[in-house]
């Protein structure tokens, strides 16, 4: 097998818990204890997967409902 081939592999799909997961390996305790500015990447990034998250729930909401029968709320 060559090198390209073993590359070629499919791409891992990437879920909001894995998201989650990896964020909270990243940012160990130690090291948001021992700086700042990691403590505030931290909670940019958190939000940043919570809002993945909320698009990830409407964009199953109009899987199950249809695109017409949708009606916006403030959830």
């Amino acid at each position: 097998m060559s090198s390209s081939t073993k590359n070629a592999q499919k791409p891992k799909k990437i879920t909001i818990a894995y998201l989650q997961q990896r964020t909270k390996d990243l940012f160990s305790q130690d090291v948001m204890n021992t700086s700042s500015f990691a403590k505030e990447l931290y909670k940019v990034v958190r939000n940043k997967v919570k809002k993945l998250d909320d698009i990830q729930k409407i964009e199953e909401r109009i899987k199950e409902v249809g695109i017409k029968n949708i009606t916006l709320t403030d959830e």
